[in-house]
């Protein structure tokens, strides 16, 4: 049994999906029940649990193989990042209650920033999981294929694609929820030590303009 977060949302239900498919037994942890029926009727064990609610997530945690944790967004968070503060204490806490023998983790690329900016959100993440005496992967994605459709409109009008990854010049690979799903599956199944999956596995960054006009197009 793996026990998945995120299941309605692209990753975690790329995730839940992919394992199911590899023949694995998945519990999938979710806030709204009314989004419950399409993973019971894969075959999925349900557990209702807010990020905040570590009594809740103990126990969605408990009697499985492995974890895929994530923290939910917050675009506008208070000075200092309370909420995912409470988010991660919350976690990092039901994941020691649970005992959990290995967990995969969804980062992005740049949460090792030192320079104040919402990353830092899952520096923090990172930090709070590398204490926990379990084997732990971050995947720390740059950027996801399935978002260059929101591209379209500055590259008609103004013939660009902006990019919040630096260096300008330097090619991240994409990677969709999808194959990024692949990678975490195998990460849950054999994980055997702590590590970080960089982000040039997994995902896009700028990439010519006539190029990315038609991948564009053919995504519509």
């Amino acid at each position: 049994m793996y026990a998945v977060m995120g299941v309605t949302g692209k990753v975690g239900g790329s995730v839940a999906t992919t394992l199911l498919a590899s023949g694995c037994r998945v519990r999938a942890i979710m806030r709204d029940a009314a989004k419950a029926h399409r993973w019971t009727q894969q075959g999925c064990e349900i557990a209702f649990a807010n990020t905040e609610h570590a009594a809740a997530l103990t126990s969605a945690f408990q009697d499985v193989e492995g974890v895929f944790v994530m923290l939910p967004p917050v675009f506008d968070p208070g000075a200092g990042f309370p909420e995912a503060k409470t988010a991660i204490a919350a976690l990092t806490e039901s994941l020691k209650r649970a005992a959990v023998p290995k967990i995969v983790c969804l980062s992005t690329i740049g949460a090792d920033a030192q320079q104040p900016n919402l990353l830092n959100q899952l520096g923090l993440l990172e930090e709070a999981l590398r204490s926990l005496p379990v084997p732990v992967a971050f995947l720390r994605a740059a950027w996801f294929v399935d978002n260059a459709a929101l591209d379209v409109a500055s590259a008609r009008s103004r013939g660009l694609i902006e990019s919040f990854l630096q260096p300008l010049d330097k090619v991240y690979r994409k990677r969709s929820s999808t194959g990024t799903s692949s990678a975490v599956t195998s990460r849950l199944v054999s994980l055997a030590r702590p590590t970080i999956a960089r982000s040039s596995e997994y995902c896009a960054s700028v990439i010519p303009l006539a190029r990315a006009a038609a991948e564009c197009e053919a995504m519509q």
